[in-house]
């Protein structure tokens, strides 16, 4: 069986007005941080779907976002990234 892993460098989320800054995508939907476009996109095609998924991450990404809260819970950029691809 194929191993696909996927390397990434996470940045920052973007705020806007208070909002995550979010794009459209034809085939994935909405998505609202820089790399989930990505894993959503091969997490469709099941030759590609990444096995294991490493990412580096600064000490700005893994500091808390701020004036954001989502569902009444503060996220740092890493923990708001996890937690929009975890459906996937």
């Amino acid at each position: 069986m194929a191993k696909n892993i996927m390397l990434m460098f996470l940045s920052d989320v973007k705020i806007f007005k208070g909002a995550v800054s979010s794009a459209l995508y034809k085939e994935i939907g909405e998505t609202k941080t820089t790399n989930e476009s990505a894993v959503r996109y091969l997490s469709k095609i099941k030759e590609a779907k990444p096995s294991k998924i490493f990412y580096f991450a600064t000490d700005k990404v893994k500091s808390t976002i701020k004036d954001f809260q989502e569902d009444g819970k503060t996220f740092s950029h890493v923990s708001y990234f996890e937690h929009r691809i975890s459906d996937d």
